[in-house]
């Protein structure tokens, strides 16, 4: 574990290959985040929901590995480019199920929670939907991990997992003030 020193929450953290991630999602509260439904006990389960310029604080768009994005994480740690999620997906088997050992087993999934298995790689990944800023949806059947990679001025990669496929995909979040999505973040340990 470790303890965020801006707000001392604490985090459990695991290694994964050469990588050291969150094993929680990240709860440190910026102007603009957002608990599902507006609601404290949400977050306290499933962590803040953050538009990219929230989780970025400021940093411009890397797909370096690492990325050098601190950006909304503590001290020490950053927000993983694209590059950073393709490595953990690669050492757990490929994208066709390697989202299978990040989910944690839990009745938080919705049945079939497809692929899961008992959280083998210890990131317990939960699912904790996603806003468009004003409308949440899709909890308990899929999470939304944003990275330190725009596609475009107004796009950005996400990584995705859901309850009916142990793949690891990936799709974009609106990062425009138009249609402005917000998901969770799990931070990367610095090297």
């Amino acid at each position: 574990t470790f303890r965020d020193a801006r707000d001392m929450q604490e985090y459990k953290a695991v290694c994964i290959g050469n990588q050291t991630w969150m094993a929680e999602n990240l709860r440190y509260a910026v102007g603009g985040t957002q608990c599902y439904n507006n609601s404290t006990f949400f977050c306290d389960i499933y962590g803040k929901l953050y538009s990219w310029d929230n989780a970025m604080a400021g940093a411009s768009s890397s797909n370096a590995n690492p990325s050098g994005v601190q950006g909304v994480c503590p001290s020490g740690w950053h927000l993983p480019s694209a590059a950073e999620w393709e490595e953990l997906e690669t050492f757990l088997g490929g994208p066709t199920v390697a989202g299978g050992p990040l989910k944690a087993d839990t009745i938080l999934w919705d049945a079939p929670n497809t692929g899961v298995s008992n959280n083998s790689s210890g990131f317990k990944a939960l699912p904790g939907g996603f806003s468009n800023g004003v409308i949440f949806n899709l909890i308990n059947r899929s999470a939304f991990f944003l990275t330190a990679t725009e596609t475009s001025t107004i796009q950005a990669r996400v990584r995705t997992l859901t309850y009916t496929s142990a793949a690891l995909g990936t799709t974009v979040f609106n990062k425009s003030t138009l249609n402005i999505s917000y998901g969770s973040v799990r931070c990367v340990k610095d090297r």
